[in-house]
């Protein structure tokens, strides 16, 4: 289970994308978030590894094209 701490924060645009970051405890520990909204204001969704941002991303714009 996961439980925010504190509010997201944009940090930029990826392909158009919104990005921005949020700080969650996760399994006892601080990890952090990357979460990406589409140019139309859908949400693409999260992941908690920046590499697969990308990919997230990708996958949004095919399943909604």
């Amino acid at each position: 289970m996961r439980t925010p701490i504190g509010l997201p924060v944009e940090v930029g645009e990826l392909d158009g994308y919104t990005i921005a970051l949020t700080v969650e405890q996760f399994l006892g520990r601080p990890s952090l978030w990357w979460h990406a909204w589409a140019p139309d204001g859908s949400y693409a969704g999260q992941t908690n590894n920046a590499h697969w941002l990308a990919l997230l991303i990708a996958d949004h714009r095919h399943k909604t094209a």
